[in-house]
């Protein structure tokens, strides 16, 4: 049976007889390596904060305040949870899992309207296993308060913002986002998405996304390709050497000068050439 014919039957049979109050998740394995989930909004908070462990390690959605909206809208009782049926690739990679998902009143068994509300978000949460090489690269930066999955974060964006590489080499603003950046393939979050954090204790990327209210179609999943967020990083005027002088505080920076052996030589090449200087004046 076909991704399509699997969901089709989800919708008229397998949904109507799904629990109205406390229904467990229900995986159904697809083709093509994939999976329909049908779950509560309740079991979804219950994977995200912890209390329940993510034995297919498949996707989690946190509707927020969208879930108040989407039931006072609909009249359901505040204390009932809503349906949420779920398709998505089973990849290792966030970028490729294509997260597609609909929300059901869990009395009558219909699909909501979701674009009653298109100005608000939901946080979508996908299990992200880093590389050796990135959870190194990752907590090397943090450990300077920088954010290497978050494009605007100012390691990206601040002239400003020293980082000295594994090969003790200065980078450069201008190369940043293309060394690093575009290189991670683990972290990218789908279409309608922006990146919003990683939590390396629990390897769960979370992606704060728009309202996408549209059916499950399991034969197209290219909409939901991951943003690609190559952009230029050199723009000649932007990144001009002049925008250096803004940092002079951090040639007094300590920390920042015990930590670049290049600026340590120079200081000493400096240190001997002011010694000459004072001796030739004394003697002159």
């Amino acid at each position: 049976m076909d991704n399509t014919r699997i969901f089709k039957a989800i919708v008229e049979n397998i949904i109507h007889s799904y629990p109205s109050f406390n229904g467990e998740s229900i995986v159904i394995k697809g083709q093509n390596n994939s999976a329909f989930q049908i779950t509560t909004s309740k079991n979804e908070k219950e994977l995200i904060s912890g209390e329940k462990d993510n034995y297919y390690n498949l996707s989690m959605i946190d509707l927020k305040d969208f879930e108040y909206l989407l039931k006072r809208e609909n009249n359901v009782d505040e204390n009932i949870s809503l349906i949420v049926i779920k398709f998505e690739n089973l990849v290792n990679l966030a970028s490729q899992k294509s997260v597609n998902y609909e929300v059901y009143d869990p009395i009558f068994k219909k699909r909501l309207n979701l674009s009653i509300c298109q100005n608000t978000s939901i946080d979508l949460y996908l299990p992200t296993e880093l590389s050796e090489k990135t959870r190194n690269l990752y907590e090397d930066l943090k450990s300077y308060e920088y954010d290497l999955f978050n494009l605007d974060d100012e390691f990206y964006n601040d002239i400003c913002t020293p980082y000295t590489s594994e090969n003790n080499t200065d980078v450069v603003l201008s190369t940043r986002e293309d060394h690093y950046y575009n290189n991670i393939k683990e972290i990218k979050c789908q279409s309608n998405c922006l990146y919003s954090n990683y939590s390396l204790e629990r390897e769960l990327l979370k992606c704060e996304c728009g309202i996408v209210d549209e059916v499950i179609d399991p034969e197209n999943t290219d909409k939901f390709k991951p943003k690609i967020l190559y952009q230029s990083f050199y723009d000649v005027l932007k990144y001009s050497n002049y925008k250096v002088i803004k940092c002079y505080k951090l040639v007094f920076d300590l920390n920042s000068i015990l930590k670049n052996y290049g600026r340590i030589v120079s200081i000493i090449y400096f240190l001997i050439y002011f010694c000459f200087i004072l001796t030739f004046l004394v003697k002159a």
